[in-house]
């Protein structure tokens, strides 16, 4: 997504990426971490979901299971192409997780901007949940 678009509608979207979590967890849909990154060299958003069931079950399914989700909660801004599954052990993932802790089982709400960790710099994210 622009990053025109998710400034202008921030507060929807960090309000519907908390909800898609706390939707996935009442399924037992293990997620492991959840972001907003900001991708510099596109200039847009991504909501970054780690879960292991990429390696379980195949994108296909998981993809299957978010946009069921987005469709019977009837999201008003978040869509199935602003979302990214990824696997746990993403380099991002790790990266990140090696500077901040959320748990397992929270849902916090983590501005992460303008900050290097391991000569990587991070421009901009919104951290709900991330453990290694």
């Amino acid at each position: 997504m622009d990053r025109k678009v998710f400034v202008e509608d921030y507060n929807k979207y960090i309000s519907e990426g908390k909800l898609l979590i706390e939707k996935l967890d009442r399924e037992l849909f293990p997620v492991k971490s959840a972001l907003w990154f900001y991708y510099a060299d596109s200039n847009s958003w991504k909501f970054l979901i780690a879960s292991s069931k990429l390696e379980e079950d195949g994108p296909i399914k998981v993809y299957k299971t978010i946009q069921r989700i987005l469709e019977k909660e009837n999201f008003n801004s978040l869509t199935l192409n602003d979302i990214s599954i990824i696997t746990t052990s993403h380099d991002l993932i790790q990266l990140l997780a090696s500077a901040i802790s959320t748990g397992e089982k929270s849902i916090a709400g983590i501005r992460f901007q303008a900050n290097t960790i391991n000569n990587t710099y991070i421009e901009d994210a919104y951290i709900y949940r991330l453990s290694k």
